[in-house]
């Protein structure tokens, strides 16, 4: 099944831009925004993972229905179209609390802004409460979630910036 990132009203799709390269073209560009600071690797693999969700078919369905076209061609599996914690749950899953935390802020926020860690303040809006969704959602997506994976590099360690003296 071909994923799209970024839709038109044009039924045949030619104009439609696939996922993978909208992931891919994402990734370049994080990466040379963040080759100042020396941060690579980390903004390589944000680009990759951010709109993840987006392989849902609920996400797909999304498309179709914003574009008046018919989304018979799409069975209902269980996700939701926010897309946007999908990725950070892979992220956490992946590489643990620390690296995985990170790297989810940046999934989850690149919409509407780094969300809280705290529901206290923010509600559901506060990163934990959305991992739930973004875990339901990675679930029905996870074959597509480990060919995403392929691409990313090694960021196991924090940026050269980051005082890891304390």
């Amino acid at each position: 099944m071909k994923f799209y990132a970024h839709s038109t009203d044009n039924p045949d799709k030619s104009d439609w831009q696939k996922l993978e390269e909208h992931l891919q073209g994402v990734a370049k560009l994080a990466k040379g925004f963040a080759r100042p600071f020396k941060s690579e690797h980390w903004a390589w693999n944000a680009g990759w993972i951010h709109d993840l969700g987006k392989a849902t078919n609920a996400f797909q369905s999304y498309l179709l229905r914003s574009n008046e076209l018919d989304d018979s061609a799409y069975d209902y599996d269980g996700s939701t179209s926010n897309h946007a914690s999908t990725g950070a749950s892979w992220a956490i899953e992946a590489n643990g609390e620390l690296i995985g935390k990170t790297l989810a802020y940046l999934s989850a926020g690149h919409h509407a802004g780094l969300p809280d860690w705290y529901a206290d303040k923010t509600g559901n809006a506060a990163l934990p409460c959305r991992m739930d969704e973004g875990k339901k959602n990675l679930e029905t997506i996870r074959r597509y979630a480990e060919s995403v994976a392929a691409n990313l590099k090694d960021a196991s360690r924090p940026p050269l910036f980051v005082d890891n003296q304390g």
